[in-house]
């Protein structure tokens, strides 16, 4: 759009016109700009302490509460700045500065492992401030290192993708798929490495393209022992009763499921009773895609599913 100002225009008005224009492009920038939890720890072997963060990158968002809680556990740690009871203590600059972080004082092996954080968020809106939905992350602490290792969780699939803060999966050695690259460890069972994405729900095509985005595929389940390893792991990280999606579907011929991960049919089943059914709801969608559900607390069986159901999901990576 091209402006032109005549000479009996006020200088009070022109002015306001190039405000008005750097607050747009100021306002263009901070939408640029991903908001997210930079997450991880720092374990100080000196002085003999464990440090965990979860703090608040590129937002208005003001914190409210800080807490942490070992996944498995049934009781956790709400920290405020200042607190300490003399094995756990608040780490950071504090609430203003958008810091939430814990100190554990000479920790054991029972501190290392996946740990949840939760931070309470509230934001003005016009005149009002309104408390909003916690965000929350997970940190994989690991014992096999010392250094600093950062994360990153998204709070939405398109940031995630938009972002330029997590590196490519080129290679996917060891150092790559360990805790330096993800919020949480990888579980390795025979030739492959699962990934649970718990972070925001999609529906089976944009899970699989994350999947594919981070160098992974959707997950494939070949034998009974792979199905337990993995149902334990989903368990231990406290995703007992979520649902889950793999690569498993039959939209290429009903009925014949394959895994898209590597085209084979499906060798080992393990379906709920009564299932894969094809249920037809009223839309006329049908259930081509396959996931994971534990629905009548026997265990995580297989289930089809409408393939635009939005639910977690479970990427995986051959290690071979």
């Amino acid at each position: 759009m091209k402006l032109i100002f005549v000479n009996n225009i006020p200088g009070v008005l022109l002015m306001t016109l190039v405000l008005l224009t750097s607050a747009q492009r100021t306002s263009h920038n901070l939408r640029d700009i991903a908001e997210r939890l930079d997450v991880g720890y720092i374990h100080d072997t000196v002085a003999d302490k464990l440090h965990l963060y979860c703090n608040i990158i590129n937002s208005l968002k003001n914190i409210t509460f800080c807490r942490f809680q070992k996944t498995g556990s049934s009781s956790g740690y709400n920290i405020e700045d200042g607190y300490s009871d003399g094995s756990h203590s608040y780490y950071g600059e504090g609430f203003n500065a958008k810091q939430c972080g814990m100190t554990i004082e000479n920790p054991t092996a029972d501190d290392y492992g996946i740990w949840r954080c939760s931070v309470g968020v509230r934001q003005w809106f016009g005149n009002a401030i309104v408390q909003l939905n916690p965000m929350q992350a997970l940190i994989s602490v690991s014992q096999q290192y010392d250094r600093r290792s950062k994360k990153y969780s998204s709070p939405t699939y398109e940031q995630e993708l938009d972002s330029n803060s997590i590196n490519q999966c080129t290679s996917c050695n060891d150092d790559e798929l360990g805790v330096t690259r993800w919020t949480m460890p990888l579980l390795k069972t025979g030739e492959k490495r699962y990934y649970l994405g718990i972070f925001f729900k999609a529906n089976w095509f944009k899970a699989q393209q994350y999947c594919r985005f981070h160098g992974m595929h959707l997950a494939s389940i070949s034998s009974q022992q792979e199905n337990d390893k993995l149902e334990q792991y989903v368990k231990d990280s406290g995703y007992g009763r979520e649902h889950f999606w793999t690569s498993g579907t039959d939209l290429a011929e009903e009925g014949n499921f394959f895994w898209m991960a590597n085209g084979r049919p499906l060798t080992f089943v393990n379906w709920n009773a009564g299932e894969p059914n094809n249920f037809r709801y009223e839309n006329g969608e049908e259930e081509n895609c396959l996931e994971l559900w534990n629905r009548d607390d026997k265990g995580l069986k297989w289930n089809d599913s409408p393939c635009s159901f939005e639910t977690y999901f479970i990427c995986e990576v051959r290690s071979d």
